[in-house]
């Protein structure tokens, strides 16, 4: 893989030039009004559906059912003002009834609003749902270019074919996809990153987001993955 095609947020673009169609009026009003947070990983919930092995936050929730309400994590928002962007993940973000209304209150204080799921509920109509509510960009992942492996590491029957078919849907109303994908040293040795980037290009995504195995949660102990 030709280490040029990477990006140092750890995005391989698969189209050249700007990958993203970003709203200049919008960028316009962050050059002119720079808030105090450039960029907000929003932890919205522990909610999920799925027990991935790799999950980094599982093995230390206890009270899963215990989030901020809608006015609390408006209150964050507020606070972030002017953000260049915004991503909400968890958990499970759209396991939230609310993620709709944050969504669209996001929009209104950043740059761009970016989510992270595993695509169990993104079908045509929530796709629809999230774009209308003022979502730039979907990050779904994408673990295995495997069915049963990438089901298995999410510990969801079928998850594969969710992840795949939200990203068909995700694309099929405008909205812009990342597949979102680890980087190990089992899938770097036996070719399974490169067929994800493929799957990737087959699926018209916009680009790749490669993450490194992080040493905490399920994979605290488990150094086998890990790059060095």
């Amino acid at each position: 893989m030709d280490p040029s095609k990477y990006r140092d947020d750890g995005t391989l673009w698969l189209e050249k030039g700007i990958p993203l169609e970003f709203n200049l009026e919008k960028l316009g009003l962050w050059l002119k009004e720079k808030g105090p947070v450039s960029y907000l990983m929003f932890g919205i919930t522990y909610e999920c559906q799925c027990r991935c092995r790799h999950c980094c936050v599982g093995n230390y929730v206890r009270e899963k059912h215990r989030e901020l309400t809608t006015e609390q994590a408006k209150s964050v928002l507020d606070q972030a003002n002017k953000a260049l962007a915004v991503n909400f993940f968890g958990g499970e973000p759209t396991m939230r009834k609310d993620l709709m209304e944050l969504i669209s209150y996001a929009s209104e204080r950043a740059v761009f609003v970016f989510l992270d799921t595993n695509g169990i509920k993104v079908n045509r109509d929530y796709a629809q749902k999230l774009k209308d509510s003022g979502l730039d960009l979907l990050y779904v992942s994408i673990d295995s270019p495997h069915p049963e492996e990438h089901d298995e590491y999410r510990g969801y029957k079928g998850c594969f074919e969710k992840a795949v078919q939200a990203v068909k849907n995700a694309l099929s109303v405008g909205l812009k996809v990342v597949i979102s994908t680890y980087i190990t040293k089992e899938n770097l040795a036996n070719g399974d990153f490169e067929r994800v980037i493929q799957m990737a290009r087959d699926l018209g995504a916009t680009g790749v987001r490669y993450l490194l195995p992080t040493p905490a949660g399920r994979w605290l102990y488990n150094v086998d993955v890990r790059l060095s």
